[in-house]
């Protein structure tokens, strides 16, 4: 187009920018806003938010920052692409710093804010931003209350956590499934089993759980599995089968841990096998780290070797510490001080070096008193 001599518009620009971040092609970026600034194009929302989310996607906030300052008109949809690009790259200062100096803010600026604070691990400033969200009277969407939820439940602040839930209901979402996800881990987390377990079930009786949402009968087993109540994780994958459902490689992995948690070798073993010959899932690497574990806790440390050898081709080191350190852990159980010193050679350098030296070291005190 250029070299035929035509002169593009804002509009000609916008597909190519986009092209661009995907690629995340900054030297083409800078070229193209060069040609922008040389054509005199008014630089608006819509462009605007095209050249920031480029230099945001290519990790020039320096220049992001500096398009948004020279912009004329600086509207909502500039604003909050400036502040999701701050909060996605975690500069929490820089995000904050524009989301306070926007004029005007809707519930999309402030998801934008809490979810900055949210990724970057500082879950009480999620909560406070809510509080202060609802103060101006911005009504709260589904991904607020999601986000704010998960705030809780890693803060385990239950009596936050069940406020919100009362929003949720006033708010009539309830049994959007992704929330109903997000009260369940949240109940999970602050060890309130049974009011997790009567949001899950009341979401099958209104039948707004399909095969697409294995999410949530995935929360459902790790609730259960980090409880210790590993059985009742289990009874929800029978559930799930009965129901007609295919569960993906994610619900095997919670279910592989539920078994791990109550010693459920046989079971573990079973499930495993029928990944691959009931559902035609490929055994992955944490399915083989669940597996190892338990048949290494259970005593049966040579079949944990061998079941080694299979998930080297997941591990991007020849041997996985994670995984040998289950080995040495079920070691330390059975008093196998061979092994252990076998497997403490494949964990030798590695960063659970330390932990593997206390372990093998009261292997063999325990051995040498007794023996």
């Amino acid at each position: 187009m250029l070299l035929q001599g035509l002169k593009p518009d804002a509009v000609a620009f916008l597909p190519v920018l986009e092209a661009c971040a995907a690629l995340e092609r900054l030297k083409d970026g800078l070229l193209l806003h060069g040609y922008i600034l040389e054509a005199g194009l008014v630089v608006d929302s819509a462009l605007g938010n095209s050249i920031i989310n480029l230099y945001g996607k290519c990790g020039s906030f320096s220049e992001a920052q500096e398009v948004f300052d020279r912009m004329p008109h600086k509207n909502l949809i500039v604003g909050n692409a400036t502040v999701n690009m701050y909060g996605k790259c975690g500069s929490l200062e820089d995000a904050y710093a524009v989301f306070d100096r926007m004029p005007a803010r809707d519930v999309i600026t402030w998801n934008a804010i809490i979810s900055a604070y949210a990724h970057q691990a500082h879950h009480r400033e999620p909560l406070v931003l809510f509080e202060r969200m609802e103060a101006e009277d911005v009504t709260p969407n589904k991904v607020t209350f999601v986000t704010v939820l998960y705030a809780c439940a890693k803060l385990k602040a239950l009596e936050e956590g069940r406020a919100i839930h009362a929003r949720v209901s006033e708010a009539g979402l309830a049994s959007e499934v992704i929330v109903g996800t997000a009260l369940v881990n949240l109940y999970a987390k602050c060890g309130w089993l049974d009011e997790a377990r009567e949001i899950f079930d009341s979401m099958r009786r209104e039948d707004v759980i399909s095969s697409r949402d294995m999410v949530l009968w995935t929360s459902m087993m790790v609730a259960y599995a980090r409880n210790a109540q590993g059985w009742k994780a289990l009874e929800i994958f029978w559930l799930l089968q009965q129901e007609g459902l295919i569960p993906d490689d994610v619900v095997f992995v919670a279910l592989l841990s539920a078994c791990s948690s109550v010693g459920a070798i046989d079971e573990a073993l079973e499930f495993f096998a029928c990944m691959t010959l009931d559902y035609g899932l490929e055994a992955g690497k944490h399915h083989l780290g669940c597996v190892i574990d338990l048949l290494g806790r259970t005593g049966r440390l040579a079949e944990a070797e061998e079941t080694m050898k299979a998930a080297k081709k997941f591990s991007d080191k020849e041997d996985d510490p994670v995984m040998w350190m289950s080995i040495l852990g079920g070691c330390s159980i059975h008093q196998e001080v061979e092994r252990g010193c076998r497997a403490m050679k494949k964990i030798f350098g590695q960063e659970d070096q330390a932990a593997a030296l206390v372990m093998l070291s009261n292997m063999h005190r325990v051995s040498t008193t007794y023996h």
